[in-house]
């Protein structure tokens, strides 16, 4: 069911971008050996979390779906502002 659920999503909204809280803690390991097994899969670290997982159709590597963790992403919009305007902080 979850190679079905993937499958479609890359076949009817090619190139899309989906994003999943706190991705980088449990839920990109419920994913993980479906997408090894079936899809060519990049994933991105920052400080050893996965805030990024790009996945392919194997022999159509132009078509792709990229996971990103809104938690990290949050994290680092919080940290970016803190460190430019301390003064509000």
């Amino acid at each position: 069911m979850l190679l079905e659920v993937l499958s479609d999503l890359i076949d009817f909204n090619p190139n899309s971008k989906v994003y999943v809280h706190n991705f980088a803690n449990f839920d990109y390991l419920l994913l993980i050996k479906v997408l090894f097994d079936n899809f060519i899969v990049k994933p991105y670290f920052k400080d050893s979390k996965m805030i990024n997982l790009v996945y392919y159709k194997k022999g159509k590597e132009k078509i792709k779906i990229s996971f990103f963790d809104s938690y990290q992403i949050l994290l680092e919009i919080d940290k970016t502002e803190w460190e430019s305007n301390p003064s509000t902080n």
